[in-house]
């Protein structure tokens, strides 16, 4: 697993039936869900969000200073505005020109990067930031980078929710599939990143799904373990 000692957020997308995503990075960061759907994914399940619904979590809790990096896979099922993930010293986010933008916020001010978007299919998105420079890749490549230096800071005011699919201020809803979200202190180098998209397998190697009850269930019950390749 790429980097797993810097791990600061995990999600998985894997209740499949829940109004909870969990954390996987020990840090219990768990994400409330408003509405969406839990659907075949890019590995197991994923989390698909229309334009009224959205997840959120604890910004503050991810404790980022100076440097951090987030790796998505996702699907952007949309041609207009809407935000990926963000909380105010980040975001992620698609815009109506067709571009994938990569946004950091710290005491000099915001900085973006932007490609083209990779609309309607299944791609890794990983955007780092190691102080003086950011950088936003798509399947493993380099595509943009802006020279930008300072530590973090807040560029929402008093709002520090980490968003999935929207923000505070309207006009950025998004409409996208979500899989297998990390979020990092530490920017992560060009190597790592490939090593992420692993040509379109990621780093867990073949995933089990879980069918049957919620493995969060309290009960001991059955459940079987079914393999799934990529898609």
């Amino acid at each position: 697993l790429v980097a797993q000692e810097n791990l600061v957020l995990w999600y998985l997308f894997d209740e499949e039936n829940a109004s909870t995503v969990y954390d996987f990075s020990g840090n219990n960061n768990h994400a409330t869900i408003q509405g969406g759907a839990f659907v075949p994914g890019k590995f197991t399940s994923s989390l698909q969000l229309d334009s009224s619904q959205y997840a959120t979590a604890n910004g503050e809790w991810l404790s980022l200073s100076d440097r951090f990096a987030l790796s998505l896979w996702t699907k952007v099922l949309d041609d207009s505005n809407g935000i990926l993930v963000r909380n105010g010293q980040f975001s992620i986010q698609y815009n109506e020109d067709a571009t994938l933008r990569g946004n950091v916020f710290t005491n000099n001010g915001w900085a973006e990067t932007k490609t083209r978007l990779p609309s309607g299919q299944w791609f890794h998105l990983a955007f780092s930031y190691d102080g003086n420079l950011a950088s936003l890749y798509v399947d493993g490549a380099k595509k943009s980078e802006t020279s930008h230096n300072g530590y973090l800071s807040w560029g929402d005011g008093a709002d520090r929710v980490l968003y999935l699919n929207r923000y505070e201020t309207k006009g950025m809803e998004g409409k996208a599939v979500f899989d297998d979200l990390r979020i990092y202190n530490r920017s992560l180098s060009e190597n790592e990143i490939r090593l992420l998209w692993s040509q379109g397998a990621g780093d867990l190697g073949l995933s089990p799904r879980i069918v049957g009850n919620s493995v969060f269930s309290q009960e001991t019950t059955s459940q079987q373990v079914v393999f799934l390749e990529n898609n």
